[in-house]
């Protein structure tokens, strides 16, 4: 018996060997021809040569006789893969070795991290809108893929709330002057067009000038006659004394700087008494407001108002 891991025979080895009449050589009849044998070992040439057979490099167990030898698989460096595992495989025979599944960094991700094995993905994408300043876009919520990304949608320059995703910017609005009516104030967007209108807006009874478009009203009033009573008694002198301490608990309707003085003190709530008295002595008239009636303006101190 010759193993198989004989690779010459030297001269003269089997020289004289005249009994040897079978030859058994553990390993194949091409492994037998590739071995470097010496001159003078015709008994070994001429005598009956029996080979293992195996069914290819990585077999381990001869067909014939059963014997039992060590091999090397021949493993191929590159990954082989099927939808769920990865592994090496042997280039002869097909034996695998590290065998295992596939790893992801999360659900939508389509690359195996080991050996590269592509699959196909279904993004979880969110029905709700993701949205910045300029754009809107619909998000995988598993690994923030995008897709359907727009530039938002408006109606008009001045429209804050984008028609497709409903992000809402400000876009303020560049309004005209102020028009207005006995009731009413308005101005118009000169990008857009929408009208702001609103009720004018005083801050009691005896307020004349409008404290939004500064529209300036009538007051019907008597000079004097604070209380309202449409006379002029010692009590509006005390309505007006009241004034000057609690101005909120007692306004007034009218300019009451009977003294000229620039100022609403006791001192007027005096004039106003005495004019009870003596009415030629101390005469009241009628004082008159910044803009006329009837016209919006800036919102000035109103001298029916103090």
């Amino acid at each position: 018996t010759i193993p198989n891991s004989v690779t010459s025979i030297g001269n003269y080895a089997f020289s004289g060997c005249t009994g040897l009449k079978t030859v058994f050589y553990c390993g194949t009849e091409q492994q037998w021809n590739s071995i470097s044998i010496g001159y003078d070992n015709s008994e070994l040439t001429s005598a009956k040569r029996n080979y293992h057979d195996f069914d290819n490099a990585c077999d381990t167990t001869c067909n014939t006789c059963g014997y039992t030898r060590t091999i090397t698989h021949q493993y191929k460096t590159v990954w082989s893969a099927d939808g769920t595992q990865h592994w090496h495989e042997c280039s002869v025979c097909g034996v695998k070795k590290d065998s295992a599944n596939h790893v992801f960094d999360n659900a939508c991700d389509t690359t195996c991290n080991i050996c590269g094995y592509v699959r196909t993905i279904t993004h979880q994408y969110k029905t709700v809108w993701s949205a910045d300043g300029s754009q809107h876009w619909h998000e995988c919520k598993v690994c923030g893929d995008i897709i359907d990304i727009a530039e938002h949608v408006y109606s008009s320059v001045c429209d804050n709330d984008c028609n497709i995703c409903d992000y809402v910017r400000t876009a303020p609005h560049q309004f005209s002057a102020w028009s207005a009516d006995d009731d009413q104030h308005w101005h118009e967007c000169e990008l857009c067009g929408e009208t702001d209108i609103g009720d004018h807006a005083f801050d009691n009874d005896y307020d004349a000038t409008c404290n939004i478009c500064g529209f300036v009203r009538e007051i019907a009033y008597t000079p004097g006659d604070l209380d309202g009573n449409e006379e002029i008694t010692d009590a509006d002198a005390v309505y007006l004394l009241m004034h000057t301490f609690f101005p909120d608990d007692y306004p007034i309707n009218q300019d009451c700087d009977f003294d000229g003085n620039g100022a609403i003190t006791d001192a007027d709530a005096v004039y106003l008494l005495m004019y009870t008295f003596f009415p030629e002595d101390y005469p009241i008239v009628k004082a008159q407001a910044n803009n006329e009636p009837g016209e919006p303006g800036e919102t000035e101190p109103d001298p029916f108002n103090n």
